[in-house]
């Protein structure tokens, strides 16, 4: 599901940069289905950590972890962004300091819809907000039934749908937008699908797939701004929560089980350096002068190329190398 999020939303960018086709729902909510498998995910691998007690050593590696996870690639693509921005608009020292924080991570605690310079990268600043409570927020959830945090969402959504009612027509919506209240809904369901429990259930596959593409193709037949509050939020919502539930009670066929795991694992390259593609994809369309099918699929390849010489040139050893020398490090008397 991660690989088919980080795909549609590489997809959703191209379309409306080279082909102005709105698939907006799929480039908004494909964002937040992160969301929802990234709180799913962290309660899989954490919440026997967490669940009686926040261990300094424990919290430690919990962020050791993340950090070495996230942080290596997302500095290389703020680099990047602001020696293209530098060549193509000339240096700004305001561009400077907004790629030093969006590199660092610092721009979580900033409004990452103002500071972030990488196409994409605010939503990684919301991330870092989530793993700087995670820790305590699975002390609490660990001890709540499955109806209280059916509760808790509740209340989130109403809370989130109250502040994009009182922003709606602010100047500077994004900005505003791109707060943690907005997204805490989509975090509380990826703790709630965890509750619910994995059982297995037949066609689920299928009901996940079959949310996603109703998303993908949701602006095409309702368009419309998928950011502002409403029905057409809540909608969008119930099929987020939807794929996520049914995917995480699926069972993948097994020859599918590669093809997922690649998937999965080119996810945040595909993300993070998919603009940079559709920059190099439309000076090859320039000098070869080819159709919009074609260009579209040099796009594709092209991405997933860089995913995978991202992944394994940079991303796997960049944990493995920051994981070993902080453990090292931490051992010191």
């Amino acid at each position: 599901m991660r690989g088919l999020a980080a795909i549609g939303i590489a997809v959703y960018h191209r379309m409306a940069w080279a082909n102005d086709v709105d698939l907006y729902s799929l480039g908004t909510f494909g964002v937040y289905l992160f969301f929802i498998l990234s709180a799913l995910t962290m309660m899989l691998v954490y919440e026997r950590t967490f669940s009686d007690g926040i261990a300094f050593d424990d919290a430690a590696t919990f962020f050791r972890n993340r950090i070495a996870r996230i942080l290596p690639l997302l500095l290389l693509v703020a680099v990047l962004w602001l020696a293209h921005s530098s060549v193509t608009m000339g240096y700004d020292p305001s561009v400077l300091a907004r790629a030093v924080l969006t590199g660092t991570g610092m721009m979580a605690l900033t409004p990452p819809g103002f500071t972030s310079t990488v196409t994409g990268a605010w939503s990684l600043a919301i991330e870092l907000q989530f793993y700087l409570v995670l820790p305590l927020l699975i002390l609490c959830f660990a001890r709540l039934r499955f109806w209280h945090i059916c509760l808790i969402c509740v209340t989130a959504v109403a809370a989130q749908q109250a502040y994009l009612f009182a922003i709606s027509g602010q100047d500077e919506y994004w900005v505003l937008y791109t707060n943690p209240l907005t997204f805490t809904p989509f975090f509380l369901m990826g703790f709630l699908i965890y509750k619910a429990g994995s059982a297995k259930q037949r066609g689920a596959l299928a009901l996940s797939l079959a949310a996603f593409a109703l998303i993908a193709v949701y602006s095409l037949a309702w368009p419309g701004d998928t950011r502002q509050y409403g029905f057409l939020f809540l909608i969008l919502t119930s099929l987020a929560f939807a794929s996520v539930y049914f995917a995480y009670r699926s069972q993948l066929p097994e020859h599918f089980v590669v093809l997922a795991s690649l998937l999965g694992n080119l996810s945040y390259g595909t993300y993070l350096i998919h603009p940079f593609v559709s920059l190099l994809t439309n000076k090859v369309v320039g000098l070869l002068n080819i159709g919009v099918g074609l260009s579209f699929a040099i796009y594709l390849a092209m991405v997933f190329i860089g995913a995978w010489v991202v992944y394994y040139g940079l991303e796997k050893p960049a944990r493995r190398i920051l994981r070993a020398k902080t453990r090292s490090i931490s051992t010191l008397p």
